[in-house]
């Protein structure tokens, strides 16, 4: 029996390690690599997906129970929490798109959100606090969105 060149990658040297054939090797570091992008970014969405059930469950108990009005620091969660969640989805995209994940654009994206949402609040008449100046409230709530941001960032490069 005759053995060609190409199936000699099935043979295995004595005392050497089993190398695949370079094309196979390759095919493989492919399918590996799409497998990994592809858990990364649905995990990504799926911890984007809790944060955002977890903002909606504080928001929901602020405003049913009142606690915005009579707990001082309810809304620090609140906000850091939305600036994570906002983040994680620019994170998504720009997975989704093979595009870099960097920390100014997530802080950014997460800053950018805050002032729509703070826009929201003084044109609805629901922002500021009671225990604090409407700037100071305004100024807090914006570095809580950008902490945010940042957490988002950095969990994002683990995921």
């Amino acid at each position: 029996m005759r053995v060609s060149t190409a199936d000699t990658h099935l043979v295995s040297n004595p005392g050497l390690p089993y190398l695949p054939h370079p094309k196979i090797r390759r095919k493989a570091d492919f399918s590996v690599t799409i497998l990994s992008m592809f858990t990364a970014r649905r995990r990504t969405l799926f911890l984007d997906a809790a944060v955002l059930v977890v903002v909606v469950l504080i928001v929901y108990a602020g405003i049913g129970k009142n606690l915005f009005m009579t707990i001082w620091w309810w809304d620090i969660p609140a906000h850091v929490l939305g600036g994570v969640w906002v983040a994680l989805g620019y994170a998504y995209l720009m997975r989704l798109w093979n595009k870099p994940v960097t920390f100014p654009a997530c802080v950014g994206v997460a800053l950018a959100v805050g002032v729509g949402w703070e826009i929201f609040e003084y044109i609805l008449g629901i922002g500021g606090s009671v225990f604090m100046s409407y700037a100071a409230d305004t100024t807090k709530d914006l570095v809580d969105d950008c902490i945010g941001g940042a957490i988002a960032y950095f969990v994002s490069k683990f995921l």
